[in-house]
């Protein structure tokens, strides 16, 4: 009887520990891949903008060189129903993007940028039995890009310049710690830029629409993660002979893969995040340098609620070729830069209005002509004694 009793018991237990360990089974979420979550992409070096292109490509080979260092705070978050934050998947990052872009022929520019994480961090969290887990490490790289340009039409310092071009990515950063999408990526764009003013101030914008093409579509909180439409706007004022640019940018990208239910995501809030960037950058000979600060407009995933971006570049110096009186002649050829003229073989002439022929003795003979300038004489038709 106390044998029936104790194989009873042991059934029971054994039953309910594997109900409970079936049950436990059951609750434990399930967990989401990373994703390639900053938004930003620095523009080319060489560029006076922080993320649009300025299409600079003066130079028969010029190179340049550059760093941006960034901050941003809360790119990715869990927001409840109430609209309040349950958990910043990412809450803090910042890196440094190190850059370099090569001019060829003032046609074709290449580019290459390593985004590098010097500390990020952040908050699990669950959203509809799928679990987030924050960055793994602190450091680490980010998607090596590699960007190929070509300008189409247009002068580097005239009111239009129409480029096209592609950026490439390679999956060189980590999806666990949300530095990388682990597939490579390639986003070919249009650009437009150009400068309306005068050689000492100008009116600077810029503009660049394209597609982010990514080879698989995933879902964060039931929201589509995938190919991209995106479109950057910069206006800014050009003033101190052009060595100093102020203003701000801004840009939208919009998820075009549908969601995990079958709708569309496109514009919508969770996939559409747009952004704003006041920014400052100030040339100092071959050297530039700027500041910017910018936020999220939308909840869109990567749209932070604070990015500080801060740039330092060294590009070989080429003087913009103006020509102040619009006479066709270069300032730097030009005699009289301020006075409209005509070409002349004599430097010391060229660029300036012609001279009034001169009769310096009155003989009605002009001086090109007369063979006696200082002394009036008569007309002749030898060059030897006429005047």
């Amino acid at each position: 009887m106390r044998a029936r009793t104790l194989a009873a018991a042991t059934l029971a237990t054994l039953a309910v520990t594997t109900l409970a360990d079936r049950a436990s089974a059951q609750v434990v979420p399930q967990t989401a891949p990373g994703f390639a979550v900053n938004r930003y992409e620095p523009s080319e070096r060489g560029s006076e903008w922080f993320a649009q292109d300025s299409m600079d490509y003066r130079g028969k080979v010029r190179p340049s060189i550059g760093l941006v260092g960034e901050y941003l705070y809360r790119p990715l978050v869990i927001y409840n129903g109430d609209g309040s934050i349950q958990n910043s998947v990412v809450r803090n990052q910042l890196l440094a993007h190190l850059g370099a872009s090569l001019v060829l022929f003032e046609r074709l520019r290449l580019g290459i940028s390593l985004p590098v994480a010097l500390y990020n961090d952040g908050h699990n969290g669950t959203y509809k039995g799928i679990q987030y887990i924050a960055p793994q490490k602190e450091q680490g790289i980010g998607d090596l890009r590699l960007a190929l340009d070509l300008r189409l039409f247009g002068e580097s310092d005239g009111p239009i310049r129409v480029g096209i071009g592609s950026r490439f990515w390679l999956p060189t950063g980590s999806q666990e710690n949300y530095l990388g999408d682990g597939q490579a990526r390639i986003a070919p764009h249009v650009n437009v830029a150009g400068d309306i003013g005068n050689a000492s101030n100008a009116l600077g914008y810029s503009a660049r629409l394209g597609t982010n093409i990514r080879l698989r579509n995933q879902a964060f909180a039931d929201a589509a993660v995938g190919s991209e439409f995106f479109l950057g706007l910069a206006v800014g004022a050009h003033v101190l002979d052009r060595k100093l640019m102020i203003g701000p940018e801004v840009n939208l990208w919009t998820t075009l893969d549908s969601n995990p239910d079958g709708s569309s995501a496109a514009f919508s809030r969770r996939t559409t995040p747009v952004e704003i960037l006041g920014g400052v950058h100030y040339t100092a000979g071959p050297v530039r340098v700027g500041g910017g600060l910018g936020t999220g407009l939308t909840r869109g995933f990567g749209a932070p609620q604070a990015r500080v971006l801060l740039n330092v570049e060294y590009q070989p110096e080429i003087k913009l070729l103006t020509d102040r009186d619009g006479d066709g002649i270069y300032d730097k050829d030009d005699a009289c830069p301020d006075v409209k003229g005509v070409r002349s073989d004599d430097p010391s002439q060229n660029g300036c209005p012609p001279a009034a022929p001169k009769d310096s003795d009155g003989d009605g003979v002009l001086d090109m002509d007369d063979a006696c300038v200082d002394v009036p004489g008569i007309k002749t038709d030898d060059p030897k004694t006429n005047g």
